[in-house]
């Protein structure tokens, strides 16, 4: 994908048929929330809409699973993949949980 650093890969978990209706002016953030979750994975996420290629790209951000949905509302499909795994992309995502866990032991509040 554009931009991201070629150690990155995504291996395709399912592709499914999406025959969703969303308004031409809602905003992507919105359909990439329903999307998330009619998928049963909502949580923090970026979505692009690349208005030439008339697609939706969800990154769904999780330190042990992210995930890259494509959304191609032409064809009314889905494409849904993980990041693989690799200590690349694993390590980032285990110092945030670690740092986390810190922070909230600290917090004499909690």
């Amino acid at each position: 994908m554009k931009g991201e650093p070629p150690f990155v890969k995504f291996e395709k978990e399912k592709e499914q048929i999406y025959p969703a209706a969303f308004s031409e002016n809602l905003e992507p953030r919105v359909i990439g929330e329903q999307i998330l979750a009619d998928l049963g994975i909502e949580g923090t996420y970026t979505v692009r809409h690349n208005k030439e290629m008339g697609i939706y790209v969800i990154n769904r951000r999780d330190p042990i699973t992210p995930k890259r949905i494509t959304y191609i509302p032409a064809e009314d499909k889905l494409i849904v993949e993980r990041k693989h795994f690799t200590s690349m992309n694993v390590l980032p995502g285990i110092a945030v949980l670690s740092l986390s866990q810190t922070l909230h032991a600290r917090d004499p509040h909690s």
